[in-house]
C-alpha cells in the first residue's frame, strides 16, 4: 500500500484548473485535488518530523528540570486554570465551577467548562505514579501543551500533503513552527483553553474547504466548530460570520450545500452535547452571554433546519426565504432567551468596569494599537500575514477549485478580525504559513535557481523569526525606544514564586493585589484575592481598582468594606508609575514611602510589597 504524497503535474496540467475557470461557470467547479502515491516511507517521516518540532519547543524546559515553569506561572488564565484543575482534582464536582478563593464576597463563578481540567488532572495523575506531586504537575504544564502541539503540526502536515504533496508538507511546518505569534500559544506551561480553540477551529476550516469537493468531511469540521465554541466563545467572531458566508454560497449553487448542510448539523450537535456536557442539568434552559447556552442552540439548529428545508427547494428566491426565514426565528429565539446578550460576551460589565480594566486588555487590542507598544513582533506578524494573504489569491487565481476560493475568503476574513483583535493573531498566523507554504512548494526549477533554493530562501525570508531579527538589527533602536512592555513585565517581575513567598507564609487572610497577580497568588499561596482579570467579577475589579487608584486617605475605609486582611503592591526596582497616575492616590503615596493610616508594612524585600490592613 503506497502513501498520499505529491501531486501529478503534466506539462499543461498546472494550466486547466485556470482553462475551466474560463468556461463561464457562475462558481468554481468542485473536485479533489489530485495526489499521487509514491513514497511508503512518508507517514513515518510526516510523524517524526512533527515530533522533532516538538521536542524543540519543549526541550530547553524538560533539560533544566523545569526551570522556566517553577519561576512562574506564565499567563494570568494558566494559573487559573491550574487551580481550577487542582480543585476538580481535590473532589470538586464537574458542574461546581465556583472559585471561592477569587472574588471577595461574590466569588468568581467560573464560565469554563471542565472539558480542559478533565485531561490536565488525568496527566497529573499519570506523571504520579513516577513523580512527585509538584513534579508531576510540572510535567503536565509541559506535556498538554506540547500534545496539542503535536496535533496541531500532524494535522496541518496531513492538510497541505492532500493540497500540494509532501514539499507543502514541509514547507508548511517549517513555517509553522516558526510563526512565533501562533505558537507561543502552545509554549510549556499554556494549559488554558485558547490552544485548542485554536487547534480545534483552524482544523475546522482546512477540512470544510476540503469538504465542498468531499462532502463527507463536513461532519468532522462542523464537529470540530462546534467544539471550538463549547471550550470558548472567543472563535465566534470567525466561524459565525464564516458559517453565514457559507451558507449564502450554498443556497446560490445547491453544490455547495451537501457540505453546508452536514457541517451545519454536526456543529448544531457537538452544540448541543456540549450544553449537555459543561452545564448542570437544573440551568439547561438557561441563557448565558460568554458561554454555551441554550441560545447559541437555539439559533444554530434553527438555522441548519432552514438550510435542510431550504435544499429540497428548486427555485433559488424560494431557497434563500426559506433559510431566511428559520435564521431570523432563530435569532428572535435567541434574543428572547436572553436579550442582554445582544450585547455581546461582556455585556454583564458595567461601564466602569470596561473602562479600568477591560479597555486595558491587550488581546482586544488592534494591531495598529500594539505596533506602538510593541512594533517588533507586530511587523513580523504583518509581513507573514501580508505573504499568507498574496499566496493566498494568487492559489485561488491559478486552481479557481472551490477549496481555494474558500481558503482565500477564510484568510481575508482571519486577517481582518486579527487586525481589528490581536486575540486572532495566532489563528490567522498558522493560516498565512499554511497558504504560503502551499504556493512555495509550486516553485519550479530556473535556468539559474532551482526549486528547491526558491523554497528555502522563501521560508527562510518571510518566517517571523527572520523578520524579527532583521527588524530589530535595522531599526532596533527606535523601534525599541517605543516598546511598552512595562505593565506586562512587572505583573511577571510580582508573580513568581520566589516574590509570593512572604506573602504564602502569612496567615491566611483576603489580599487586595494588582488584577493580573491575582491568579498567580491562589495558585501559589492559600490566600485569597479580592479581583483577578475575569469579567463575571466585575464589581471586584472596580472594588480594587478604586483602592489602588482612589485617594490615598480612603483606602482604609475602603479596604476595610471589602475585608481585606492585606494590601499587596507590585513595585519592583526600577518600575515606572503610569503616566495617569494621581499624585494623591495610594500607588502614588506608597511609591514615595508614605504609609497610609490603617496600614503596617510587613518587612519583605521582593518586588511584591506588602501590608497588613490594622482592624
Amino acid at each position: 500500500m503506497q502513501a498520499t504524497t505529491g501531486r501529478t503535474m503534466l506539462p499543461m496540467e498546472a494550466k486547466l484548473p485556470y482553462l475551466r475557470g474560463r468556461q463561464g461557470m457562475m462558481l468554481p467547479e468542485l473536485r479533489a485535488p489530485v495526489v499521487k502515491r509514491d513514497v511508503d516511507v512518508w507517514p513515518v517521516l510526516r510523524v517524526a518530523l512533527c515530533l522533532v518540532l516538538v521536542m524543540l519547543s519543549v526541550w530547553s524546559e524538560v533539560a533544566s528540570g523545569f526551570a522556566g515553569l517553577k519561576s512562574t506561572y506564565g499567563d494570568t488564565d494558566d494559573a487559573t486554570r491550574l487551580v481550577q484543575v487542582r480543585e476538580f482534582m481535590a473532589g470538586a464536582g464537574w458542574y461546581d465551577l465556583v472559585l471561592a478563593r477569587m472574588g471577595g464576597a461574590t466569588p468568581l463563578l467560573s464560565h469554563w467548562s471542565r472539558l480542559i481540567d478533565a485531561p490536565i488532572a488525568g496527566l497529573i495523575t499519570v506523571f504520579s505514579l513516577f513523580l512527585t506531586a509538584a513534579n508531576a504537575e510540572l510535567a503536565a504544564r509541559t506535556a498538554w501543551p506540547a500534545i496539542l502541539l503535536l496535533m496541531l503540526f500532524l494535522m496541518l502536515s496531513r492538510e497541505a500533503v492532500v493540497r500540494g504533496g509532501v514539499a507543502a508538507a514541509v514547507l508548511v511546518l517549517l513555517l509553522s513552527a516558526t510563526t512565533l505569534s501562533s505558537v507561543t500559544q502552545f509554549r510549556p506551561g499554556r494549559i488554558d483553553h485558547h490552544n485548542v480553540m485554536i487547534l480545534a477551529t483552524l482544523s475546522g476550516v482546512l477540512l470544510f474547504t476540503r469538504s465542498l469537493a468531499a462532502p463527507k468531511l463536513a461532519w468532522g469540521a462542523g464537529a470540530l466548530f462546534g467544539f471550538a465554541l463549547v471550550i470558548g466563545y472567543e472563535p465566534l467572531a470567525f466561524i459565525l460570520p464564516m458559517a453565514g458566508v457559507a451558507a449564502l454560497v450554498a443556497l446560490a449553487d445547491q453544490r455547495w450545500m451537501a457540505a453546508t448542510r452536514r457541517a451545519a448539523a454536526a456543529l448544531t450537535a457537538m452544540l448541543g452535547a456540549g450544553l449537555v456536557t459543561a452545564t448542570p442539568p437544573n440551568l439547561w434552559h438557561l441563557s448565558a452571554c460568554d458561554a454555551i447556552g441554550l441560545n447559541l442552540v437555539a439559533l444554530s439548529a434553527a438555522s441548519t433546519f432552514g438550510l435542510y428545508v431550504a435544499s429540497s427547494l428548486n427555485q433559488r428566491a424560494g431557497r434563500f426565504a426559506a433559510a431566511t426565514v428559520f435564521a431570523a426565528a432563530g435569532l428572535g429565539l435567541a434574543v428572547l432567551l436572553n436579550p442582554a446578550c445582544t450585547a455581546g460576551p461582556f455585556s454583564g460589565l458595567t461601564d466602569e468596569a470596561k473602562a479600568v480594566w477591560l479597555s486595558q486588555v491587550l488581546e482586544n487590542h488592534s494591531i495598529w494599537a500594539m505596533v506602538k507598544l510593541n512594533p517588533v513582533p507586530m511587523i513580523a506578524f504583518a509581513v507573514l500575514m501580508i505573504a499568507g494573504l498574496l499566496a493566498a489569491v494568487l492559489r485561488a487565481h491559478v486552481e479557481r477549485s472551490a477549496e481555494s476560493i474558500a481558503l482565500l475568503i477564510a484568510m481575508i476574513w482571519l486577517a481582518v478580525v486579527s487586525a481589528a483583535m490581536m486575540k486572532f493573531v495566532a489563528y490567522a498566523g498558522l493560516l498565512a504559513a499554511f497558504c504560503l507554504g502551499l504556493v512555495l512548494a509550486r516553485a519550479v526549477d530556473g535556468p539559474k535557481v532551482s526549486a528547491l533554493t526558491k523554497q528555502l530562501l522563501g521560508v527562510f525570508a518571510l518566517n517571523q523569526v527572520t523578520v524579527a531579527i532583521l527588524v530589530t538589527a535595522f531599526g532596533g533602536a527606535a523601534l525599541s525606544a517605543n516598546t511598552s512592555t512595562s505593565l506586562h513585565a512587572t505583573s511577571l517581575s510580582c508573580s513568581t514564586p520566589a516574590s509570593l513567598a512572604p506573602l504564602a507564609r502569612l496567615p491566611k487572610g483576603l489580599v487586595v493585589a494588582p488584577i493580573d497577580v491575582g491568579p498567580a497568588i491562589i495558585a501559589e499561596t492559600t490566600q485569597d484575592v479580592l479581583a483577578g482579570p475575569y469579567h463575571r467579577i466585575g464589581a471586584a475589579i472596580v472594588a480594587n481598582e478604586a483602592i489602588f487608584r482612589g485617594a490615598a486617605d480612603e483606602a482604609g475605609a475602603r479596604l476595610k468594606a471589602v475585608g481585606a486582611t492585606y494590601l499587596a503592591a507590585c513595585m519592583p526596582t526600577g518600575a515606572k508609575a503610569p503616566k495617569d497616575e494621581a499624585a494623591d492616590s495610594l500607588m502614588a503615596r506608597l511609591r514615595a514611602g508614605h504609609e497610609p493610616a490603617g496600614l503596617t508594612r510587613v518587612d519583605v524585600k521582593s518586588a511584591l510589597r506588602i501590608w497588613q490592613v490594622l482592624p
